[in-house]
């Protein structure tokens, strides 16, 4: 147990028509009373009223947002900066036939390094060696409930779309595709509704990050698009290609399950909450809130 007083900002982008972004805090998990603040809506000179501050989940590291110079602020009026489930999304195909992006080298920005510590879904092990205060920690919606049900296989193939990049627009599949299953990342659904849609294919078509995680958790095979660099860093590898070529790729391709895939998930999750409790009980408190 930890002081009842302790409070935490959790700043990922609160944005409930998009379960993928809404769905990451680890606030919905764990015990981490406080508020909350949306990433899109951060002002350059925010400070938190509390001295406790959690961006993420999200990929939120990379984009034109004002992360840098609010952390490094923040950092000035001695608050302690965790990342929890933290995600790059720098670089993003300009090509809306294929919608592809091959996988490159991720350079990170400097404010990586003024994290107290900084779980990060990015599975690239050099970070962790370069930053001493970086740990693996994927997306804590691994923790929803809807993982623990089991759910009916009805369908060969599902296809689960992007909320702003629905497959019929942008990656100009064959009209073949459409006679399997869809269900988009919107507002149209829930978490559940989308888990139990996930659940009812064997294989997963996506050109969602999310689908593409939440499919791997449940130990489906699956089939993304990665129309952006973010897709790279998933640890548990999907068949990656052009959306196009999607039946070809699943047919010539490694189909890889990864069975383990949702403990491995949860138990990074909830070493990361006890070591970040444990940190901030032993690192003595410097931070004031200016009335």
């Amino acid at each position: 147990m930890y002081p009842q007083n302790l409070q935490f900002t959790n700043i990922f982008r609160t944005d409930e028509t998009n379960i993928g972004d809404w769905y990451s805090s680890p606030a919905m998990y764990f015990d981490l009373p406080g508020n909350k603040k949306d990433i899109y809506k951060l002002e350059h000179e925010y400070i938190p009223p509390h001295e406790n501050v959690i961006y993420g989940g999200g990929g939120l590291i990379g984009q034109m947002r004002p992360m840098g110079h609010v952390i490094v602020n923040q950092k000035n009026a001695n608050c302690r900066i965790f990342g929890w489930g933290l995600g790059e999304h720098t670089y993003v195909s300009m090509d809306e036939q294929t919608q592809f992006i091959p996988s490159i080298d991720i350079t990170y920005p400097f404010y990586v390094r003024k994290f107290d510590l900084l779980g990060i879904r990015d599975h690239y092990p050099m970070i962790y060696t370069s930053i001493p205060e970086t740990r693996w920690v994927p997306c804590a919606s691994c923790m929803h409930e809807a993982f623990d049900k089991e759910y009916e296989v009805k369908h060969d193939v599902v296809f689960f779309t992007h909320q702003s990049l629905p497959m019929f627009l942008i990656h100009q599949l064959p009209k073949q595709t459409w006679d399997y299953p869809h269900m988009a990342n919107d507002n149209t659904t829930t978490f559940e509704k989308a888990i139990e849609f996930i659940g009812s294919g064997d294989v997963v078509v996506t050109n969602s990050y999310h689908g593409a995680y939440w499919a791997t958790l449940l130990g489906k095979v699956v089939v993304a698009f990665p129309w952006a660099s973010k897709f790279y860093g998933l640890k548990h590898k999907p068949i990656f290609c052009p959306a196009p070529d999607w039946w070809k790729a699943l047919n010539e391709k490694e189909q890889k399950q990864y069975k383990s895939s949702l403990e491995e998930c949860r138990q990074a999750n909830k070493d990361f909450h006890r070591e970040l409790i444990n940190h901030i009980l032993n690192v003595p408190q410097t931070f004031s809130v200016t009335t």
